[in-house]
């Protein structure tokens, strides 16, 4: 359960997600609702990954925003210090 709670999706390549995507999560039959008829607990896992799976997708998105974000703001950081 720890492994769980403290999985770290950033980590996790793109070639490993795109597979788990193509194989497992993209198929009706791993649709929570779907799993949930066989296993209460299967479903919550699959409600997890599907999730995972989303985070990673937005956060390959952000990526370069976050980047530029930085950037912008250190150069405001300097441009503050350089008023002073």
């Amino acid at each position: 359960m720890d492994s769980l709670l403290n999985y770290d999706v950033e980590k996790t390549s793109d070639r490993v997600w795109k597979t788990a995507r193509d194989k497992y999560i993209s198929k009706p039959e791993f649709e929570p609702a779907a799993v949930r008829q066989v296993s209460v607990a299967a479903a919550a896992l699959a409600t997890w990954a599907s999730a995972c799976s989303k985070y990673a997708i937005v956060t390959k998105r952000v990526a370069p925003k976050k980047a530029k974000y930085k950037e912008v703001m250190e150069t405001l950081k300097g441009l503050q210090e350089d008023l002073q």
